[in-house]
């Protein structure tokens, strides 16, 4: 008799996916994610004083996972890695802190687009064919590469103009042409390597 496979929710695979870290090259922390965030301290109020432009250090993840996405360029990462340490479930919540609101929502984003552009089957997962851990990592390999090459671009802008974060339509200058990729259309993601990486758009 055949052993019945148990069968996996959504649920379940969001709880599971939220329960992993995500991460980065290790190049990358002084270059720009200690130079945006006050990272391995989290969001404060005192991150203002100190010249932070985002709170925890996952926040510049998330920040570069969404610009990897909307432009569809996934960078394989490549040498010394690291984990965040935070994992996801934990993002923005730090309403016991009194510091600012949580925001699961924008979890679920994040989710719903990784499931979108990992190259797996959801519902062999569910149906118990593939093993819930394999689907799980692909997941975040999908994630890290997308924010990989975000944090790649951002550090070209930082090596342009160390300050370029701090204008207030930094990000607007940043994300417009990206959505107008998008609003254009594009059948499949990009791989970008060391060499593929757009020149910043001018600062002026």
């Amino acid at each position: 008799m055949a052993t019945e496979r148990k069968r996996v929710s959504k649920d379940q695979i969001y709880d599971n996916w939220a329960k992993r870290n995500v991460h980065f090259e290790v190049e990358l922390e002084e270059s720009v994610i200690r130079q945006l965030a006050d990272y391995g301290s989290g969001a404060t109020r005192y991150n203002a004083a100190r010249g932070c432009i985002l709170g925890a250090g996952y926040e510049v993840y998330i920040l570069a996972f969404f610009i990897g996405l909307y432009a569809g360029v996934r960078r394989p990462l490549e040498g010394e890695t690291k984990a965040f340490g935070q994992p996801v479930q934990y993002w923005g919540n730090l309403e016991s802190r009194g510091e600012r609101s949580g925001y699961p929502r924008l979890r679920e984003y994040i989710f719903a687009a990784a499931v979108a552009r990992t190259d797996f089957d959801l519902l062999a997962i569910e149906r118990g064919d593939t093993p819930l851990s394999k689907g799980i990592s692909a997941m975040i390999l999908t994630m890290d590469e997308y924010a990989n090459y975000g944090l790649h671009l951002m550090k070209d802008y930082l090596e342009e103009d160390r300050h370029y974060f701090s204008g207030n339509t930094a990000m607007l200058n940043l994300f417009l042409p990206l959505f107008e990729k998008m609003n254009a259309g594009y059948v499949h993601d990009d791989v970008a390597d060391g060499d593929d990486d757009p020149d910043p758009e001018p600062l002026d």
